[in-house]
């Protein structure tokens, strides 16, 4: 349409020079005078365009985050201040939306109307110009006008399209404009070592967190004033880098990476595999590469495919690699074997079995290198050191392994082993070399080396739990073929409801712009029609008036068009705002409140889906649309209302035809959701049909979405503070995940009283952690209760419940923001209360209390890959904490912990991820700092 309307609009101009002669260049100059200004504001609907767009991209890539971190949200009930949050972007997003749909009524005003005017001009310099009127050049030039409207009409739609497309395709430079890595990671076979790294320099990309921009432009509140300035005075971050690495990995042999948490293992790691920026320096690699990353990445898919990952299927190797990395037991306690799908992000598997699985994949493969980012720390004991028995000692042996590891108990084993210290390495050597240096890593390994063995001498040999695994692989062979875990996308046929219409209209404050938009497309259709009958009145001079009396009227015929024209966009537009603006604040709310249920069983995609493309049809599309099928349609009416009051015959056919046409609409509607081209007006029914689709799916989760039960009951508000003690007593407690899923919790009843330190333990799916789902009431007890100091939890607010906790989960998720943000989202609590917190749980501590000495001060400090780190309250954090370590992210959870002060503390193996000294200084944190509250203990053994 782009370039088909400017030929139409010549065409139709060279017949209007032949048909009204000179008189003819008054219109085209009236339509040469409008273009500056019809370009001028597409330039300003482009740029609300992309503004509107900068907006909806963050809110988009908030709410993915957010729902990947939903059971972080349930665990501190912080649907609050994220809602809000989402609302602060979807508001700023809808305004200059708003400003686009108003601009564009205006302009597509204009743009209708222009032929109108034109043909007013043209007229009323013809009549002047001596020449009578006569019906023949009157109607020829009036069809000639009208054959203008629609190229006019719908170049300022192709403009927004190509405006459209113009803001995606600059969206895309970034990826076309992106560095390529030609040589990522260089193979030489001549080399006698594995891996070689001769003089290398790495930095990554994006800076670790930083001060806030609020910070810098003095936005201080006065719970900020109370932070010691001092301290956050002296922070003076840079990007993370490594200098001056040199290393050598020999070939066919286990070597060992080590050093406290955030120090730069992974970074490390990530230098080799050509993920983080070499500036100078060399990486070589005598083989392919395989690489199996601390976080396990999980495809919802079957484990098979997440196993082969695309290669082809080899029987043999696959199930020699599903035994070495001890998931045999588990596939034979799932329903469909390692054909069973687990969902987003895994979702149906432990941490463990998620690790597992990651493993699997990396030997699977068959590289000659595989690499090893603290694999074991999510294992059993006894799981973990089968897994390092089979993988790292037998059935990768000749493979060259390197393993970056906190196990020390595991390091007389491997043969060779770095020591990383602040981004440097500090040591190097086999195990009997490093121990006889008497340095840092001899006291480290000595000290914490002692203790494990130890601990190992006392645990229980696996086969003592047998009789248990049997138990619990009969109860899992319970759960025979049940349906998917994913739930199917809800789908309706055939035409889309009367009822969603009516929705739409009412979140659109229908009752007030429904009439107002039927007055102006009534209005609008009554001065067209009255505008071809006064030319008729015009070229017959019905009443004896002057010339210039049938001009005047007849140009305000032509503006008072116009103004309907912008009155009917204008209302469109307003319907427009208000129905998305509410659609969307309805829906995302109880897309929050959801229960877990529903984001264990939703694919995350498919809530983007709703929450991105539906929502922009809504604020983009539908509008237009129904803008275009009401115009039409009042066309249409016009048309008819005016040839049957010359020809009243004519509504016989006219009836014939409509029923004829009602038929093939209806028709056509039932399948409107996947043809798109039948006819002008079946076409504009069928595409307000195929938007509405949108409204239909919003317009589900608003209404028909499951909720959690209420978050707030004022009649039933514990007293504060509540718990007081931190009582906990459960009875026969029975728990399942869904009605059609057997039982996890059967009966069980226990009495913890105040100030207990409680342990839970038990093998892979016994259900430890769903204790602490019946805590949280994340899914409600089948039968039974937990009573916590006196009070039912059932009897009361979730967000009283859930505030009332305090946790430490197994995945330290957190979400982009600031260090503040992620430990006190409502603020609550002052900055000194933070600050201590921080310090409380060795994110600012000095530098020279690590046991592990080495970097000079020329090494990098402030990555958010180092132990100190130097954080600031304002430190930004990147999604999902992607700029710090997982150790790091622990060690935000344990402050955030401590933020709280609740009387009930719950660790969900909260120091899995942390080296053995970050995990005493943990231990001794949580002795003393928790030594008053009861604390129940999920580990592994």
């Amino acid at each position: 349409m782009a370039w088909i309307a400017p030929i139409q609009m010549v065409i139709c101009l060279i017949l209007l020079l032949v048909n009204l002669g000179p008189s003819a260049l008054a219109g085209y100059a009236f339509f040469v005078l409008c273009t500056p200004v019809q370009t001028r504001v597409m330039r300003r609907l482009m740029g609300l365009r992309q503004k509107s767009m900068i907006w909806t991209d963050k809110r988009a890539k908030l709410l993915q985050e957010l729902l990947g971190g939903m059971k972080i949200i349930k665990y501190f009930a912080w649907e609050v201040p994220y809602l809000k949050r989402i609302g602060d972007f979807r508001s700023k997003e809808i305004q200059y939306i708003r400003s686009l749909l108003m601009i564009r009524s205006a302009n597509n005003a204009v743009a209708i109307s222009l032929p109108a005017l034109a043909s007013v001009l043209s007229f009323v310099v013809y009549s002047l110009s001596g020449h009578s009127l006569n019906a023949a050049n009157i109607f020829a030039s009036l069809t000639l006008f009208q054959l203008l409207r629609l190229p006019l009409m719908f170049l300022p739609l192709a403009f927004s399209s190509i405006a459209d497309a113009q803001n995606a395709l600059n969206r895309l430079y970034g990826v076309f404009e992106a560095e390529t890595l030609s040589e990522t990671k260089i193979q030489d076979p001549k080399m006698d070592v594995a891996v070689s790294v001769v003089g290398g320099d790495f930095t990554w990309d994006s800076p670790p967190p930083e001060a806030a921009k609020a910070k810098k432009k003095g936005h201080t509140s006065k719970k900020q004033i109370a932070a010691p300035a001092a301290n956050e005075g002296e922070v003076q971050e840079k990007i993370f880098n490594m200098k001056d690495v040199n290393m050598e990995i020999p070939m066919g042999q286990l070597t060992a990476i080590v050093g406290p948490v955030g120090t730069g293992k992974t970074s490390l790691l990530e230098a080799m595999i050509g993920e983080m920026r070499r500036t100078a320096g060399t990486v070589r690699f005598n083989g392919t590469v395989a690489y199996c990353p601390q976080s396990a990445w999980i495809q919802n898919a079957t484990i098979r495919d997440n196993i082969t990952f695309g290669r082809p299927f080899e029987e043999e190797r696959y199930w020699k690699a599903i035994r070495d990395a001890c998931l045999d037991t588990d596939l034979d306690m799932m329903p469909h074997g390692d054909l069973t799908e687990v969902g987003e992000r895994g979702i149906s598997l432990s941490g463990g079995q998620k690790q597992r699985i990651n493993i699997c994949r990396a030997i699977y493969v068959g590289a000659d290198i595989q690499i090893f980012d603290d694999p074991l720390s999510a294992l059993d004991a006894h799981v973990g050191k089968s897994v390092f028995h089979n993988v790292f000692l037998n059935a990768s042996a000749g493979k060259t392994r390197i393993l970056v590891t906190h196990a020390i108990y595991l390091l007389p084993q491997v043969d060779y082993i770095y020591t990383v210290v602040e981004g440097k390495i500090a040591e190097r050597g086999t195990y009997e070399e490093l121990l006889a240096n008497d340095g840092a890593f001899s006291r480290f390994a000595k000290e914490f080396g002692a203790k494990e063995e130890q601990e190992e001498e006392e645990e229980i040999e696996e086969e003592a739990v047998d009789g248990d695994s049997k138990q619990e692989k009969s109860r899992k062979r319970a759960v025979a073929s049940n349906a998917p875990l994913m739930q199917a996308e809800e789908r309706n046929k055939g035409a889309v409801s009367a009822a969603v219409y009516k929705r739409y209209l009412k979140a659109g404050k229908g009752s007030i712009i429904l009439p107002l938009l039927i007055l102006s497309l009534a209005f609008m259709q009554g001065t067209q029609v009255m505008s071809s009958y006064w030319l008729v009145y015009w070229q017959e001079r019905k009443w004896p008036l002057p010339a210039g009396f049938y001009m005047g009227v007849y140009g305000g015929l032509g503006a008072a068009q116009a103004f309907a024209f912008f009155w009917m966009g204008l209302m469109f537009a307003l319907l427009t705002y208000y129905a998305s603006r509410e659609l969307h604040r309805v829906a995302i709310r109880r897309v929050m409140y959801a229960p877990m249920s529903f984001f264990e069983t939703t694919p995350l995609g498919r809530i983007m889906n709703r929450f991105s493309k539906d929502i922009d049809t809504i604020d983009n599309m539908l509008g237009d649309s129904l803008r275009m099928f009401f115009a039409t349609l009042s066309n249409i009416m016009g048309a008819i209302i005016l040839i049957a009051i010359i020809l009243p015959w004519f509504l016989i056919a006219v009836c014939s035809i409509s029923i004829a046409y009602l038929w093939a609409a209806m028709f056509y509607r039932a399948s409107a959701r996947e043809l798109k081209a039948f006819g002008w007006m079946v076409r504009q029914s069928a595409e307000v049909e195929n938007n509405m689709n949108s409204v239909e799916r919003i317009i589900h989760y608003a209404s028909e979405l499951e909720q959690e039960p209420p978050h707030l009951l004022p009649d039933r508000t514990p007293p504060a503070p509540w718990p007081a003690k931190g009582a906990v007593e459960m009875n026969d407690v029975v728990l399942k995940y869904r009605p059609e899923l057997p039982e996890v919790l059967k009966g069980m009843s226990m009495s913890i009283q105040p100030g207990e330190k409680v342990g839970i333990v038990g093998r892979t799916g016994a259900g430890k952690s769903s204790i602490m789902t019946a805590l949280y009431r994340l899914v409600e007890l089948t039968s039974g209760s937990i009573v916590i100091d006196g009070v039912d939890i059932s009897q009361v607010g979730l967000t009283d419940l859930r505030r009332g906790l305090a946790i430490i989960p197994q995945d330290p998720l957190l979400f982009s923001g600031t260090l503040r943000t992620n430990l006190d989202p409502f603020g609550d609590h002052d900055d000194a209360r933070l600050w201590d917190a921080l310090k409380r749980s060795y994110l600012v501590e000095d530098r020279r209390q690590y046991s592990f000495e080495g970097g000079d001060d020329d090494a990098t400090l402030a990555g958010a890959r180092t132990p100190t780190s130097r954080f600031s309250l304002d430190s930004l954090v990147e999604d999902e904490g992607g700029n710090l370590s997982v150790g790091q992210r622990s060690l935000v959870s344990l402050a955030r912990a401590m933020v709280l002060q609740t009387k009930i503390l719950i660790l969900d193996e909260a120091t899995a991820s942390v080296d053995y000294e970050t995990d005493k200084r943990i231990q001794d944190t949580i002795a003393t700092e928790f030594k008053d509250r009861t604390i129940l203990c999920i580990a592994r053994e």
